[in-house]
């Protein structure tokens, strides 16, 4: 009887074990298919997200392959390893950048300085939100030279693109357009916000004297625009080459530097790149949080693709250095308060 008892309870508990065993297999089986379909929906998602950047990258290049038909029927020869090429190389490191890093809002825009260092949001009834600049005056005012773009038909082709491509993507409050009048590429700086150098009234003036007798003696700028980028942080730029019967601008910068001497060293300033020529034409923002909307990082990419194909091979001769004073930080950006003293760019008279 004890092993007749001992067998039940052997096949009892055998019947238990199986049942476990059945219910474990079964668990098994159900969640390793679960799995298995969020691994391979994961791995779906990294190949498609791979074959988009793989799709924008050829993308770029078969533009940029057009581009450069253009850019070579003007005249300019990114091939020989001169600033062209040079120039070419950092445009194309630049414009990978966004591919290879995405975009971040809302941090530090240029500079340094950060979204909330330059701009404040309002919310108003009829538009939503309006977005306000942040001067702050200088004790030591910003003294820079730059190229205006002052072809006006160029600066409001390229605006108007800008408006036609780019706002459409764009929620409320996530950008900052430049003044297309006031679009330029800054050449050097005899003071930065970073690095200020003091002047007196007189000292100014003999500073206006010696960049008036560079340029004097330089021939004007012949730009012609390569590409549209973004930057990591948001930032859209016109990226200009330059056609051989002009100025370079390494010479002209280098001219700069030696006719002011008490100027911040090459590591202080803000153009690191002296053969670049490039324009800001507007600022992505973070819009804030209440109006509920968020910047389509892919929308804007692709955007950014269209205005610059649609832009390659502009023309535009910058004719004038500015020698700026900027009384507010980023005065020209922000619609501060500045002095500007014009110095044309005047080819030197050879003799005859």
């Amino acid at each position: 009887m004890f092993r007749r008892g001992a067998s039940h309870i052997d096949i009892e508990r055998g019947k238990h074990v199986s049942s476990h065993s059945f219910s474990l297999r079964s668990f098994l089986r159900r969640y390793s298919f679960i799995f298995v379909i969020v691994s391979c929906a994961c791995l779906l998602l990294i190949i498609t997200q791979g074959l988009r950047r793989l799709s924008q990258r050829r993308l770029v290049d078969s533009e940029h392959e057009t581009c450069a038909r253009k850019l070579a029927r003007l005249g300019v020869d990114t091939t020989n390893g001169g600033p062209a090429s040079v120039r070419e190389n950092i445009y194309a490191r630049m414009d990978g950048n966004i591919l290879q890093n995405g975009l971040s809002l809302g941090g530090v825009i240029t500079q340094g300085l950060k979204q909330s260092d330059l701009f404040v949001f309002s919310e108003v009834a009829t538009s939503g939100v309006t977005i306000t600049p942040v001067l702050k005056p200088l004790d030591i005012p910003v003294r820079a030279m730059i190229l205006p773009l002052l072809d006006y038909e160029v600066s409001g082709r390229i605006k108007a693109s800008v408006e036609k491509l780019l706002l459409p993507v764009l929620p409320i409050g996530a950008v900052w357009m430049q003044d297309s009048k006031l679009y330029h590429a800054t050449l050097y700086h005899a003071s930065s916000h970073a690095i200020p150098v003091q002047a007196t009234p007189n000292e100014v003036e003999e500073e206006a004297r010696a960049i008036r007798g560079v340029a004097g003696s330089s021939c004007p700028i012949k730009g012609v625009l390569d590409r549209i980028i973004i930057t990591t942080s948001g930032v859209i730029v016109a990226c200009w080459q330059v056609q051989a019967s002009g100025t370079e601008p390494t010479d002209l910068r280098k001219d700069l530097a030696q006719a002011l001497p008490k100027s911040p060293p090459k590591e202080g300033q803000m153009v690191k790149e002296p053969s670049i020529l490039h324009t800001t034409i507007a600022r992505l923002l973070k819009p804030p949080e209440e109006i509920g909307q968020s910047v389509e990082a892919t929308a804007v990419e692709l955007a950014v693709r269209e205005l610059s194909n649609s832009l390659c091979g502009v023309t535009a001769a910058f004719e004038e250095v500015w020698f700026v004073e900027e009384q507010d930080l980023l005065a020209l950006a922000l619609e501060g308060h500045y002095i500007k003293h014009p110095a044309p760019l005047r080819c030197p008279r050879t003799s005859t």
